[in-house]
């Protein structure tokens, strides 16, 4: 983004965040949802004006206020964007970051997410960004998803259905 930058041009940038407000396991205390926290370090970096953001319950007057301010406004290069209100119905191709902050079980969630700004009408390259903590479960879920890529592709189940409506042999 530094690269972006210095060149003269404003990187702007998606954040997708699936995890909502909870409870702490230990404590029971109310915990933030990552959205409020990025939402507060962008405040306190870059100033109100270096984001916006979209939430499920917004109205569509809302929603259209905050994706025109990004879409418009060089100094807004952040969009904060909840999974679950908005990994469909949106083009994004004003951006050329996406940031993942939680895996998606399904990876196919993850590339409608990433569809958002990766679209036809796309004139800059995208980087996509996936953040994964070492050592927790969402480390061994991608791993899982690496080492089965290819296993449920269309040539291997079209094999599998083959496998199976096949006669067994019988013995003579």
């Amino acid at each position: 983004m530094a690269a972006a930058k210095a060149a003269g041009r404003t990187p702007k940038c998606v954040v997708f965040c699936g995890s909502a407000s909870g409870r702490s396991q230990i404590s029971g205390l109310p915990l933030p949802s990552p959205l409020d926290v990025l939402a507060e370090a962008l405040t306190h970096e870059a100033g109100e004006g270096s984001w916006a953001r979209i939430e499920g319950d917004y109205t569509h007057e809302q929603r259209v206020a905050s994706l025109s301010r990004f879409e418009t406004r060089d100094e807004c290069s952040v969009l904060l964007l909840p999974v679950r209100a908005c990994s469909s119905g949106l083009t994004l191709t004003c951006a050329n970051h996406v940031l993942l902050v939680d895996l998606q079980a399904d990876h196919r969630a993850e590339l409608q997410l990433i569809n958002r700004v990766w679209r036809i009408g796309q004139l800059k390259p995208v980087h996509v960004k996936r953040f994964v903590s070492q050592g927790t479960v969402e480390e061994r879920m991608l791993e899982m998803r690496k080492r089965t890529k290819g296993v449920l592709s269309p040539r291997r189940r079209m094999r599998l259905r083959w496998l199976r409506r096949r006669p067994t042999p019988r013995a003579r």
